[in-house]
């Protein structure tokens, strides 16, 4: 499972994580396929909503 899945998990529904990050739904969705990769501000969002490291969000930008 790749860690957007786990951010989506911690909401009940895509719409409710997009609301959250002040997102569109298909954007979240767009992210949970793959097609695209979260921003770095983003991923600083989840972090912070969910616990979930960021390094381990986008580890491209944020890995060492």
């Amino acid at each position: 499972m790749n860690r957007v899945q786990e951010v989506r998990n911690q909401f009940k529904t895509q719409h409710e994580m997009a609301v959250a990050l002040g997102v569109t739904q298909a954007a979240v969705c767009q992210w949970l396929s793959g097609e695209k990769k979260a921003s770095p501000k983003i991923a600083v969002q989840m972090e912070k909503l969910t616990g979930i490291p960021r390094e381990q969000i986008r580890p491209d930008i944020f890995g060492k």
